[in-house]
């Protein structure tokens, strides 16, 4: 598989050694304090450490939405990034 990218409207970056551009990413969007945002089957996987520790900063665990997110998950990431102080998700 190669990796890739698209914009819809976000940018997405996929693919093989494309969480190693996650700091540089974050760095050029002047993120400080992320949010990782993620569902409890991943919570569980060595996936989120890999993530965060890809992120080269510190980054918070928000997992309480459904494995396909409803509106409500939405909200209430919201509502824990500003409780806790996080801009960006």
């Amino acid at each position: 598989m190669s990796s890739g990218n698209f914009s819809f409207p976000t940018s997405v970056s996929y693919g093989p050694g494309c969480r190693q551009e996650l700091a540089q990413v974050l760095d050029g969007l002047k993120v400080k304090k992320p949010l990782l945002v993620t569902d409890p089957g991943l919570l569980t996987t060595p996936v989120v450490e890999a993530v965060k520790k890809a992120a080269g900063r510190d980054c918070v665990v928000f997992s309480e939405v459904h494995g396909n997110p409803i509106e409500a998950d939405v909200g209430a990431g919201i509502v824990t990034g500003k409780q806790i102080g996080r801009a960006h998700v």
